[in-house]
């Protein structure tokens, strides 16, 4: 065996991905339309790189670690879609990206001030990206 892996039935069970909620700068590593495997619903998912942030409760660094964020925009006409377009819209301003290119291929490696929640989901805990701003200046 290549892995020693002592210790291993006595070592806790626990998701040590998760970081505490705050703002963060994050830069987008990864953009992409989905459909969503439930309803159909299309949407864009978008996978942040921490590159900046405050230190963790626990004493550690969140420079590195990835968050992500799915913003569903139904083709129906509809609450549900004026949220997500709203949530798109302030993306592109966030990035600094002119919204009527309509081409999220142009946010990719854009840095972002995002906030970030926590979210329990079949009694898992998880981060979820709430609102994305643009970068303040000097920071």
């Amino acid at each position: 065996m290549l892995v020693d892996l002592t210790g291993l039935d006595s070592a806790p069970i626990s998701n040590n991905s998760v970081i505490d909620p705050n703002r963060y700068i994050g830069v987008i590593e990864k953009i992409e339309e989905v459909t969503s495997s439930k309803k159909g619903t299309p949407g864009i998912n978008i996978d942040y790189r921490i590159e900046n942030g405050p230190v963790q409760v626990s004493g550690a660094s969140a420079i590195g670690r990835h968050v992500f964020q799915s913003i569903w925009v139904p083709n129906e006409p509809g609450k549900g879609r004026d949220i997500g377009l709203s949530r798109v819209a302030r993306l592109f301003h966030a990035c600094g990206v002119d919204r009527s290119s309509m081409d999220i291929s142009l946010l990719r490696g854009k840095s972002v001030l995002i906030t970030v929640g926590k979210r329990t989901y079949n009694g898992e805990e998880s981060n979820e990206v709430t609102d994305t701003k643009p970068v303040p200046s000097g920071m």
